[in-house]
Order: C-alpha cells, then sequence, then structure tokens
C-alpha cells in the first residue's frame, strides 16, 4: 500500500499490482525474490528512504555503523585479559569487588543507560546528544564511504571534530556495555572444558554474541538517532518497507557468517600456537578414562545430601544474599501493589485516558508522577515489575523443557549426536532474537503478549540444550551437572526479560499489557518530567541486578580437572 500514489485510479493501481508480480504464481514470485535477494537487486526504498536504491542505503548506512561500533569493540577486546585475571582471582576481595562491577555493568538496562547519559549530557554539558553530525555542515567527500576517516583524510577536521563530538557518548555508553558482555564471557569461556566439539561451541558462542552486538546496535542508533544500520532497520520496520528489509537480512546473513568464520579462525590459529603436547589418541583415551570416572561417581554421590550441601553453601554467598532479597522485595511490591492503593490495570493501559495531566510531578494522588496520557507512573511500574517476571519465568520453563529433551539426548551419547543436535541449532542465531520477533510482529495483531512468550521461549531451548549437553558432558555426578543448570537459569530469565522490554522501548508492544521498556520509552525526551524515566528505568535495572547477583552467588566452586591432569592420569592407569 505504501507504493500506491496517494491519489490514484484504478488504471494505476492495477499497473502497480502487476508490476511488483501480483498475479504471478507463488512458486515464480518465490524464485523471483530469491534471485533478487542472493544477487542483490533489491530495487529502490520508497518510504525509509525515498527513491534511494536499497544497495545505496547499505552502502551508506554501514560504514555509520561501523565507525560508531568500531573503537567500543576495540577497547571491549580488552576484557579478556581482565577476565582472566578475574577469574583467578574471583574468590579473593579484588575478585569480589570486579564480580559486583561487572555484574552492574551486566544489569544495567541499554535502553535506561543510554537514555539517562543523554539526558545528563544534554542538561549538563554542550556536548551534542543526537544526530551523526551537525545539519549546518557538508557531508565530507566520499573516499572511502566513512564518514570520520573521509573527513580526516580530505584534512576537513572541523567536520571529523564535529563527527568525533556527536559520537562521543554513544562510544561512552558502548564501551561500558560492551566491556562488560566481553568480561562475562571471557571468564566463562576460560573456566569452560574446552576438549570437546571446539568448532560448535565456539561457533555457538559467537552466534548468541552477534544477536547481543546486534541488539546493542539497535538500540544505541534509535536513542542517539544515528542513521546507521539499525536505524533504518527499524525504519523499515515501521513504515512498511519490505525492499530495505530484504537488503538489511542479507547484510546480517553476511555478518553472522563472518562472525563465525573469524571466531573459529582465530580459535584454531591459536590451538595452533599452544602445541598441544599429546597426540589425538592419547586425549581420547583420557576422555573415555573420565567417562568411565563420572559414571562411578554418578553412583556414588548421594543426591539430596550433596543438593543440601549446595543450597547451604550458596545462601550464604553475599551474592546470593543480595540478589534473592532484591528479587523478593520486588517480587513481593509488585503482588501486593492493590493493597498499595494503585490504580487498575484498565486505568494505566491504551486505549483509557484519565482525567489527568500527562507528565504531571509527584504528589499525593501520583507518588511517583504521572506519563503519556496521565497514566500513574507507580502502577504501571508495579504492573509491569510483576509482568516482566511471569514472562521471564513461563519463558524460561519452556526453553528448560524443550532443552532438556535435546540437551539430553546431546550429552548421553557420542559426540556425533552432540554434534549433530547441537550444531544445527546454530541456525537459531543466524536471525538474532530481537531481529527475528520484529520481523514475525505483523503476523500477530497488536504484538499478542502471548505469542511473544511462546516465540521467545523456543528461542531459550537452544540455549538450554547447550547447557545441559555440556553439563552432562563435562560433570564427574548428577550434582555437578545440576549445579551447572541451575545457575544459569536467572541469567537466562534476566536475558528473556531484557529483551521483551527493549521491544516494548522500541515500540513493539501489547497495549493491553503494561512494560517497563514501554513505561520508559515514554518518559524518554520529556526532560522536565524526569520520573517518567526514571522509576520504570531503576526497576528494570534492579530486576536485572538481582537476577545477575543471583547467578553469580549460585556459582558455588565445582572441582573441574585441568586436561593435563586427566592426562597424567591416563600415564598412570597405562603404567600400572
Amino acid at each position: 500500500m505504501n507504493r500506491f500514489p496517494p491519489f490514484a485510479n484504478p488504471v494505476e493501481y492495477e499497473s502497480i499490482l502487476i508490476q511488483i508480480g501480483y498475479y504471478e504464481p507463488i512458486p515464480v514470485q518465490l524464485q523471483k525474490y530469491i534471485i533478487n535477494f542472493f544477487t542483490g537487486n533489491w530495487g529502490t526504498s520508497y518510504v525509509a528512504a525515498d527513491s534511494i536504491p536499497v544497495t545505496e542505503v547499505m552502502r551508506q548506512s554501514i560504514p555509520d555503523t561501523i565507525e560508531i561500533m568500531l573503537l567500543p569493540l576495540i577497547i571491549g577486546l580488552g576484557g579478556f585479559r581482565l577476565g582472566k585475571m578475574w577469574s583467578r582471582r574471583k574468590n579473593k576481595i579484588v575478585g569480589k569487588f570486579m564480580t559486583l562491577f561487572i555484574a552492574m555493568g551486566v544489569a544495567m538496562p541499554l535502553i535506561f543507560f543510554g537514555s539517562t547519559m543523554q539526558y545528563l549530557f544534554a542538561n549538563f554539558t554542550n556536548l551534542p546528544v543526537a544526530g551523526r553530525s551537525s545539519v549546518l555542515l557538508p557531508n565530507p567527500p566520499d573516499i572511502t564511504g566513512f564518514p570520520l576517516f573521509d573527513s580526516m583524510i580530505s584534512g576537513n577536521w572541523d567536520l571529523a571534530f564535529d563527527f568525533i563530538l556527536h559520537s562521543i557518548i554513544p562510544w561512552l555508553v558502548l564501551s561500558i556495555v560492551i566491556t562488560s558482555l566481553v568480561l562475562k564471557q571471557a571468564r566463562t569461556k576460560i573456566e569452560s572444558d574446552p576438549r570437546k566439539n571446539a568448532i560448535v561451541s565456539n561457533s555457538f558462542i559467537a552466534g548468541k554474541m552477534f544477536g547481543f552486538l546486534f541488539l546493542i546496535m539497535v538500540v544505541i542508533e534509535m536513542i542517539f538517532n544515528l542513521r546507521g544500520f539499525g536505524w533504518y532497520f527499524i525504519a523499515s520496520i515501521f513504515s512498511g518497507d519490505p525492499l530495505v528489509i530484504n537488503g538489511c537480512i542479507f547484510m546480517i546473513i553476511i555478518s553472522f557468517a563472518f562472525t563465525i568464520l573469524f571466531a573459529n579462525i582465530i580459535t584454531i590459529t591459536m590451538d595452533f600456537l599452544k602445541k598441544r603436547k599429546l597426540k589425538e589418541g592419547n586425549q581420547s583415551k583420557a576422555e573415555e578414562i573420565g567417562e568411565k570416572n563420572k559414571e562411578k561417581g554418578r553412583k556414588k554421590i548421594h543426591f539430596k545430601n550433596e543438593m543440601k550441601s549446595y543450597i547451604k553453601t550458596s545462601l550464604k554467598n553475599p551474592f546470593t544474599i543480595i540478589g534473592g532479597c532484591l528479587i523478593l522485595i520486588l517480587v513481593f511490591v509488585s503482588i501486593l501493589h492493590p493493597i498499595l492503593g494503585t490504580y487498575p490495570l484498565e486505568e494505566i493501559t491504551i486505549p483509557y485516558i484519565p482525567f489527568f495531566a500527562p507528565y504531571s510531578p509527584p504528589s499525593p494522588t501520583h507518588p511517583l508522577g504521572t506519563t503519556i496520557y496521565g497514566y500513574d507512573v507507580l502502577a504501571r511500574v508495579l504492573y509491569g515489575t510483576q509482568g516482566a517476571f511471569l514472562f521471564g519465568i513461563v519463558v524460561v520453563l519452556i526453553g528448560l523443557a524443550g532443552g532438556s529433551i535435546f540437551g539430553t539426548l546431546a550429552g548421553k551419547f557420542h559426540r556425533y549426536v552432540y554434534s549433530g543436535i547441537i550444531g544445527p541449532m546454530i541456525i537459531f542465531f543466524l536471525f538474532p532474537s530481537f531481529l527475528l520477533l520484529v520481523l514475525l510482529i505483523p503476523i500477530f495483531p497488536n504484538f499478542d503478549y502471548r505469542a511473544v512468550t511462546v516465540i521467545i521461549g523456543i528461542m531459550q531451548i537452544p540455549i538450554f540444550s547447550r547447557i545441559i549437553a555440556n553439563a552432562i558432558r563435562r560433570e564427574n555426578n548428577y550434582i555437578d551437572i545440576a549445579k551447572s543448570i541451575i545457575k544459569y537459569i536467572p541469567l537466562e530469565v534476566a536475558f528473556a526479560i531484557i529483551l521483551y522490554q527493549t521491544l516494548g522501548f522500541m515500540g513493539f508492544s501489547d497495549s493491553q499489557v503494561p512494560q517497563l521498556g514501554e513505561t520508559l520509552n515514554w518518559g524518554r525526551g520529556h526532560i522536565s518530567a524526569i520520573w517518567a524515566n526514571m522509576w520504570p528505568g531503576i526497576f528494570l535495572f534492579l530486576i536485572m541486578l538481582g537476577l545477575i547477583l543471583l547467578h553469580e552467588g549460585l556459582q558455588a566452586p565445582v572441582p573441574h580437572k585441568p586436561i593435563a591432569d586427566i592426562r597424567s592420569e591416563t600415564t598412570i592407569i597405562e603404567k600400572h
């Protein structure tokens, strides 16, 4: 419909329908679509970038995105070294402080952190807080396609300095968020057992990180109005421009393939440089002995007693105490909100319009003020907190149910079975969760809450399948397998919640369900009504922080034998 002229007669309508192949058989349309898709014949945008060829849109937007992401990624890669130090000292005071710092960094929702930094810099500094450059300045000459670099090469230092000024806040926000994620992933990678299925495991991790970075990129570009790749992708979804969507999907597939290839090349190169001392045959024997020892351990250990010991140890961990208390307080308040006298659900959701002034300050009638349409902020925050927990729990239960089936099969049998089950699941990360949900939105009217719950739950199945399979193949007994699974549950609940809230922040939400992300977005940009943005952001941060700290507290020390120890056991057994 967007392609039709505003005032068209039936003949013009009919000509456009013929032009786009509306009357051709579906197989013919599909064949043409596939050919055009993979040959880059994407046509000309008619909404998101009016009358500009889609290839040109991609050529202009992707360099902008790379320039914004490049410096924070370089800074974030330094997190790998810090991750090694964190892993070695995690039980010392320095390690505890690092754990708390990283937990806060990972828990801080980018939708809140980015918009808050934008608000603070707009009010207390002269730095620009939106856009890629000043409107009055000319565009740099097209030399490399990268605006900042082209400005420097051409000697236009005023323009280059302007690009840098507009990038400072996005760079700062991205550097903190990406470094925190890299640190967390680096420690997890260091403490994992790298003996089996390196290619599958690396591809899986790289795919998951690709999804995180894609979501971060989209959020940053939308918050700071940076017209990069992510901005055009969201604009094409909202405006109904499938030609631009085609170009975005193609570039995402190429980027995903490059990410997987690069991650495996780096890993293979590092393994080659380490020059492993033993041959594959000795390693296989060691693994067989390890498997036998695991089976013996599983028979000897009493599950009930060991689980009680694990729970007692975890409950003494300060991170478990803090995280658990945060979660309990938030759940308690969100459940008992009727006692607090908040407004009923139907009075804080569309289409109801209350008789209160929008964005009014806190008062006895509205303790946390009001937001758009005059909705009570306190009521929306409490309903949103309750909905966030329910959503996260249901999603993880779906993921656990499916993951238990596939994970058990992959973990119990030969490594080829593992590769055959876990390997194909990498395709789930070809389209990041955020992208897949956004593309499926038109199928469901009004972004149905239940449909989104099921979709994200299905997306959790590959994650739990890998967690369960790796735990079965790595741990020595059933209690250690249970520990490995339990510690990831709060983390995956947090991931599901932040994904759903980010969708709400972007405008993809169910109008009948109060959402913290949607409420946060309503308050963004209203400088005189900071409460409308602050309170939903703080509650979302506390939810995430409680879950991340709970995840850290549940990571009880589990003895993993290094592969060198297993090899030495092999030598001793062979001598005997």
